[in-house]
């Protein structure tokens, strides 16, 4: 599996943020010291990519284990493999203790 293939199971419907996240992993992958807000702001000029989009596109990958800022700068975590075990092992608690409940006031849906 590919970084394309990869994202599109991430984003399979929304091209922009799949653009977006294969844009800020490359850039971010790219630089030894990380990627800073002003190669950020850059990136996102360069390839006509909102800074709104980039946000949350950031949130989603961060919250994955995928990419990560330390001191104003973007990494590509390299243990991504660990977050992956992680979720993994935290649905098979879910699963095996069948506990689906949620707090239904936590979880915004819009109609």
């Amino acid at each position: 599996m590919d970084l394309e293939e990869l994202l599109r199971t991430i984003y399979p419907k929304q091209g922009k943020y799949r653009f977006a996240a294969a844009s800020l992993i490359k850039a971010a992958g790219s630089e030894e010291r990380g990627l800073d807000a002003h190669g950020l702001n850059k990136l996102c000029v360069e390839r006509g990519i909102s800074r709104a989009t980039m946000q949350k596109v950031f949130v989603h990958l961060r919250a994955l284990g995928m990419i990560e800022r330390r001191n104003a700068r973007y990494y590509v975590i390299k243990d991504f493999a660990s977050a992956l075990r992680r979720m993994g092992d935290a649905w098979k608690r879910i699963v095996n203790e069948k506990r689906f409940d949620f707090d239904e006031s936590k979880i915004k849906i819009s109609i």
